[in-house]
């Protein structure tokens, strides 16, 4: 597992030196809609089986979705975030389930020496009003 880290962590740092994080982060999106998990257990069961790591839900307002032993960053020391991947994927199965537009944003990060990674969840609003535009 610390290979896949520290090859993963290279990776993400040369894709990251393009400008093109956004790029992992929309990977991890179109996985996440393709798995189309019906409730939050079945996305925890994902994690689980699929040695991602431990998902639970930190808060709900606002809405914080921690991973404990973190696949991507577990081990690593880094400066900042690095999660993109699992931001997409957490973005791309939240939309299956809430039915709603989401955007996830890594805000703390196992690799930073934090307990876990740690996701926040932010409902896009589908349906603006006149007066927005």
């Amino acid at each position: 597992m610390e290979l896949f880290r520290v090859m993963s962590y290279i990776a993400i740092k040369k894709i990251k030196e393009k400008g093109s994080e956004i790029t992992l982060y929309e990977i991890g999106y179109e996985f996440g809609k393709f798995l189309k998990p019906k409730n939050i257990r079945e996305l925890k069961t994902f994690f689980r089986k699929n040695n991602l790591g431990i998902l639970e839900i930190e808060s709900r307002k606002p809405f914080i979705l921690k991973v404990r032993e973190c696949a991507m960053c577990g081990g690593l020391e880094i400066n900042e975030p690095i999660c993109y991947f699992d931001a997409g994927l957490l973005a791309g199965a939240l939309e299956c389930i809430l039915n709603k537009t989401v955007v996830v944003d890594e805000i703390k990060c196992m690799g930073q020496g934090y307990d876990a990674c740690y996701f926040k969840i932010g409902v896009v609003n589908n349906n603006p009003t006149i007066s927005e535009y």
